[in-house]
């Protein structure tokens, strides 16, 4: 008993999501780097949103969307947001950042962001469900998916995404047209030419 305690404190510093949430891990790169990711894009692609609405991550094909999980309690999470929150003020018009929030009620979530205002949606994932299907175990971590809503980057830890790496990383992907084969872009959807903003 004592040392699943243990387990379960360390667990909660270094940023793991306890034994019983976890799905079986990804290869993913050094902690905080985007490293090249291929997977098939999971089932679930809805989740409440904070405000109490819905967001489907189909609605988003033909911009480059980048799915955050992060938690409250976690330290490396809170120190990214504000790079995060900036990156996406920068490129709304290229970029959707998604916030997914792991396992907490949203009472809680809600009071962190009103010290922690952030420039994109909060989603919910009350029951890690959504977590388990993509297949993240520890958190902060990130997957990007490319215009046609393809996982292409991963990376676990905080990533420095006022740095030049991220932002090129992600640019790349902005500028790849859509395959003809992955289907229409979503009418409406921004179809930017290449490059984010520095």
């Amino acid at each position: 008993m004592a040392r699943s305690a243990v387990l379960a404190v360390l667990g909660v510093l270094c940023g793991t999501i306890p034994a019983s949430a976890q799905a079986p891990a990804a290869a993913a790169g050094p902690d905080g780097t985007l490293q090249p990711y291929d997977a098939t894009l999971p089932g679930a692609l809805q989740l409440p949103v904070l405000d109490g609405a819905s967001l489907d991550l189909r609605d988003l094909k033909g911009r480059v969307v980048l799915v955050h999980f992060f938690a409250t309690w976690c330290e490396p999470c809170r120190e990214e947001l504000p790079a995060l929150s900036r990156f996406a003020s920068d490129n709304r018009s290229r970029v959707a950042v998604i916030a997914v929030d792991v396992a907490e009620v949203d009472v809680r979530v809600r009071r962190f962001l009103d010290d922690l205002p952030v420039a994109f949606p909060v989603a919910l994932d009350r029951d890690r469900a959504f977590t388990r299907q993509w297949a993240v175990s520890a958190l902060p971590a990130t997957i990007v998916l490319d215009r046609a809503l393809r996982p292409r980057l991963r990376a676990v830890g905080e990533v420095a995404w006022d740095g030049p790496a991220a932002r090129d990383a992600i640019a790349a992907l902005v500028s790849e047209p859509i395959s003809m084969t992955s289907g229409a872009v979503a009418p409406g959807a921004p179809n930017p030419p290449g490059g984010l903003n520095r």
